[in-house]
């Protein structure tokens, strides 16, 4: 129950599902003083060797659980288990926590690689994940791939528990949340876009929220405008003082920054990931990798408070609907893995939008890895000369 994002969505549903006459029991490694801690409501099984206890059935027999519910789909020790649960005479729901091309945002030549972790995870999802008795994914999009590929999938969004803020005028402050230190959130972008609206709108400030790296402190280095703040644990206020959210990510599975964004009453400009069950509530998307569009999409929000505001509220009611849907969708689905019920949902995406946003996201992935040939080249380049440079020292 370390923090971090699935952690605390086991929190949260953890929580949502004891409050609603489940009883839950959250099954963990050993405690830790950095946890994100769990209600009253919800017991703990506490394994000392996570791992290799997960496989010993007797203390999980015990227990005698309806529904076993693994939410971590990218460690091949608890992908390899559901078939022994199974064979065990238990029922399985697995969580995706991320988009179906996740392996190939991340690392598109290891997944050429014969030997690579990521082509050897990637052979176990598809393996391990059509032997749940469920799969709970964070989009349509990844619901309709996976029931072409055989696994009982499910969509039904995170649980969240933010409290709206109301909707009222707001500093001209743009905000970007995340680990920014992850290439695949593309911060460099984010500061490039940055500049870009500064030139347009001379007011604006940008302040970048989470870990940075020194190349990020040279990018905003000349820009007073642009606020590396590091890791700031009252979030919440940051984003209730700022008027837009603006993410720059590769890609995202269920981004609970935006949730966190609407909730507190700031619109959302992202690079287009036309696959995320967000974008109902109002997220405007630009083209990847486009920060000048980007920029202009915030600026038109930042030169027009009415517009903002209606964003905003339309925003919130959306996702006060989507948290609305969880609940009975998570109880659907237990009742029908629990009582051995037909579990086939009705795909709420046709197959054209599917294709299409295969094509988008493909075309995307290519780009990405041109661009990161072409600055392994850069940095290879410079390497060659500092090294020729020190060769010519020595050699005087």
């Amino acid at each position: 129950m370390t923090l971090g994002g699935v952690k605390r969505v086991t929190q949260l549903l953890s929580t949502l599902l004891a409050s609603h006459d489940h009883k839950v029991v959250v099954v963990t490694g050993p405690i830790r003083k950095d946890e994100y801690v769990l209600d009253k409501t919800v017991n703990r099984l506490v394994l000392p060797n996570f791992f290799q206890d997960i496989y010993n059935l007797t203390k999980i027999a015990e227990q005698q659980f309806d529904v076993v519910i693994f939410q971590n789909n990218w460690q091949p020790r608890l992908l390899r288990a559901y078939k022994h649960y199974v064979d065990n005479g238990m029922k399985v729901i697995a969580i995706d926590h991320s988009v179906y091309l996740n392996l190939h945002y991340k690392n598109l030549h290891k997944i050429r690689t014969d030997n690579s972790l990521d082509l050897q995870i990637s052979n176990l999802r598809h393996e391990n994940l059509p032997v749940a008795n469920a799969l709970v994914c964070l989009s349509s999009f990844d619901q309709f791939i996976w029931k072409q590929l055989g696994v009982k999938a499910r969509f039904i969004p995170n649980p969240t528990t933010f409290t709206n803020a109301p909707i009222d005028k707001r500093p001209p402050i743009i905000i970007n949340v995340g680990r920014l230190i992850d290439k695949d959130k593309q911060a460099l972008l984010a500061i490039k876009a940055m500049k870009q609206l500064h030139e347009m709108n001379n007011e604006s400030i940008l302040k970048m929220i989470g870990p940075f790296d020194h190349q990020l402190q040279q990018a905003a280095a000349g820009s007073p405008f642009i606020q590396l703040l590091g890791f700031q644990s009252n979030v919440q206020e940051h984003m209730r003082n700022a008027s837009v959210l603006m993410m720059t990510s590769q890609y995202e599975g269920y981004p609970m920054v935006v949730v966190e964004a609407i909730s507190q009453g700031i619109p959302v400009v992202s690079f287009a990931l036309k696959y995320l069950a967000i974008n109902k509530c109002g997220v405007v998307q630009v083209p990847k990798r486009d920060t000048l569009k980007m920029a202009e999409e915030i600026n038109k929000l930042l030169s027009n408070e009415t517009l903002r505001q209606v964003k905003a509220t339309l925003a919130q009611k959306c996702l006060d609907e989507m948290n609305s849907e969880v609940l009975p969708k998570w109880n659907d689905l237990l009742d029908k893995v629990v009582n051995n019920k037909e579990i086939d949902f009705k795909d709420e995406v046709d197959q054209q939008f599917v294709e299409n946003v295969l094509v988008d996201e493909m075309k995307g992935i290519r780009q990405m890895a041109e661009q990161t040939q072409k600055q392994n080249k850069v940095e290879r380049s410079k390497k060659v000369k500092t090294i020729k440079r020190q060769f010519i020292k020595r050699k005087k």
